[in-house]
C-alpha cells in the first residue's frame, strides 16, 4: 500500500528563511488551525486553535520552549521540518482506520506516565512522525506533533 501523506512543502531555493516562514504561518492560520476530523468518535482539533493570537502557530512551528536556543524569551528559528509538514498531522488522522489496517509503521499507544493521552507513531520512509493527543470529555486535543530524527 502507497502511503497517503503529502509531499513536505520544501522552501524554493530562491525563498529566504524568512519569506518562506511568512508564508508558512500564513497557511497554517488558512488551513491548518482550525481544521477538525474524528478520532474514536469524537472531534480532533489544535490546542491553541481558538485563541486569536498565535500561541497556536508558535506551539506547532516551534515546538516547546525549553527545546531551543531563545533571545529575549522567544525562539530564534521555528523548525523547518514542523513546517514542511503541516499537513501530515491531518493527514495521519484523517486516513488513521485504513492505516491501522494495512500498514506496520503505524501504532497508537496510551501514555504511560498520562491515561489521557493516547500517542500516535507513523514511520514514513526515513522520518518518524509523533502525535499526542489528550481526550476531553467531548474532544481529542492534539498538543504536540513532531518529527523524531
Amino acid at each position: 500500500m502507497n502511503c497517503f501523506l503529502s509531499r513536505p512543502k520544501y522552501r524554493d531555493s530562491s525563498q529566504s528563511k524568512t519569506d518562506y516562514e511568512k508564508m508558512m504561518h500564513t497557511y497554517f492560520n488558512d488551513n491548518i488551525k482550525n481544521k477538525t476530523c474524528t478520532f474514536k468518535g469524537k472531534p480532533v482539533r489544535l490546542v491553541y486553535s481558538n485563541e486569536n493570537n498565535d500561541k497556536c502557530y508558535n506551539k506547532f512551528a516551534y515546538g516547546g520552549e525549553r527545546y531551543h536556543s531563545k533571545k529575549n524569551d522567544k525562539p530564534l528559528y521555528p523548525d523547518m521540518r514542523r513546517l514542511e509538514r503541516f499537513d501530515w498531522i491531518f493527514e495521519i488522522l484523517e486516513n488513521i482506520e485504513t492505516c491501522c489496517k494495512n500498514c506496520s509503521s503505524l501504532s497508537i499507544t496510551k501514555d504511560r506516565s498520562h491515561k489521557n493521552r493516547t500517542i500516535i507513531n507513523c514511520i514514513y520512509n526515513k522520518y518518524r512522525i509523533l502525535l499526542v493527543l489528550v481526550e476531553r470529555e467531548t474532544e481529542y486535543l492534539i498538543i504536540t506533533a513532531f518529527l523524531v530524527r
